[in-house]
């Protein structure tokens, strides 16, 4: 299954979101404006679908 990500830069905040090729969003984080913190992001695990 494909995943597309995207970042959403604000004033003083990002917002990373992974989605899948259906809309399924199974990473979603709301980081602050650092780029070393956005790079050390934990890593995308399998949500439980629900």
């Amino acid at each position: 299954m494909d995943k597309f990500g995207g970042i959403d830069l604000h004033s003083n905040n990002s917002v990373v979101v992974i989605c899948d090729e259906v809309d399924r969003v199974p990473y979603q984080r709301r980081l602050p404006k650092d780029a070393l913190q956005i790079r050390a992001a934990p890593p995308l695990r399998p949500r439980p679908m629900l």
